[in-house]
């Protein structure tokens, strides 16, 4: 009795030391998915039809909006051209404990290295897969594990300098190397055979895909694991091309550049939120 009773005990803290790790991942996921609100009204007050040449610009004296359209959609596309990197910084400042300037540092050298190692694997390939948010939600996870592990380490006294903090970014660097490589052997595969069947098929059965995910990230949000399958959905599933030629990934990205279709996974979501859920508070506090 007592030895069933010890494994039972040790099965459950095992999961729950398993549903910890994944819960303080949705929660770093937090971090880099804070910044795109913001990103996204500059980027629709860019538009032509809002202060660009359709738009406010259009009546007297007021030409000069064009100029302002064309800088606030800079500002912010430039937060969705960089979304794996933003993804590997506010990953790796989230998830490890007590980071500090080091941490951002790491995970900026790997994601550089991974970056740079993936491309040049894979610029002869016919494929469009890239690993987009998951490579910077890879390196940031990763170099967190490397800071938390190493930021103290001590090397011999003629090696001295590279210890501590300084060493955690070399490591990354490896890191992003090996994870690069990595990379280059599995998500060919992987995006052409899993992820676009997957958005091709969400694209052609728009109401059973969102309910699907409607019900899977509903379920998920008791544990708090709801920002992984968000990620993926949001900035993964899904190709698209904005009008500078670029292929985007992911029902949020596309939807922002303007893909006809898009924006199904969101269409019962974010309305809620914005205006069900302030709603629902207003009503608390009244009947409070």
């Amino acid at each position: 009795m007592d030895s069933t009773m010890t494994t039972v005990s040790t099965g459950s803290t095992r999961r729950g030391a398993v549903f910890a790790v994944l819960q303080r991942i949705g929660r770093s996921l937090m971090m880099p998915i804070a910044v795109l609100p913001a990103a996204a009204i500059l980027l629709r007050l860019g538009q032509a039809d809002m202060l660009g040449e359709d738009g406010l610009a259009q009546y007297g004296g007021l030409h000069w909006l064009t100029n302002v359209a064309a800088a606030l959609a800079a500002a912010g596309g430039a937060v969705f051209d960089n979304l794996p990197l933003l993804f590997a910084l506010g990953v790796a400042i989230g998830f490890a404990r007590r980071a500090d300037g080091s941490t951002a540092l790491a995970a900026v050298v790997g994601y550089l290295t991974f970056n740079g190692v993936y491309t040049s694997l894979t610029k002869d390939l016919d494929t469009s897969a890239v690993p987009g948010v998951l490579g910077g939600i890879t390196i940031g996870l990763t170099a967190a594990v490397l800071w938390q592990r190493y930021h103290r380490v001590k090397l011999v006294p003629w090696l001295a300098f590279f210890g501590g903090r300084r060493f955690v970014p070399i490591l990354m660097a490896i890191a992003g190397l090996l994870i690069g490589v990595f990379f280059r052997i599995v998500w060919p595969w992987v995006g052409d055979h899993v992820l676009t069947p997957v958005g091709n098929w969400s694209a052609d059965n728009g109401a059973t895909g969102a309910g699907i995910y409607g019900v899977v990230n509903r379920a998920l949000l008791p544990f708090g694991l709801h920002h992984v399958l968000n990620s993926l959905v949001w900035f993964q599933i899904g190709d698209c091309t904005n009008a500078a030629g670029q292929v985007q990934h992911g029902d949020l990205t596309c939807y922002f550049a303007g893909k006809d279709g898009t924006g199904t996974f969101m269409a019962g979501f974010f309305p809620v939120m914005m205006f069900g859920l302030p709603a629902a508070a207003l009503a608390m506090w009244h009947e409070a």
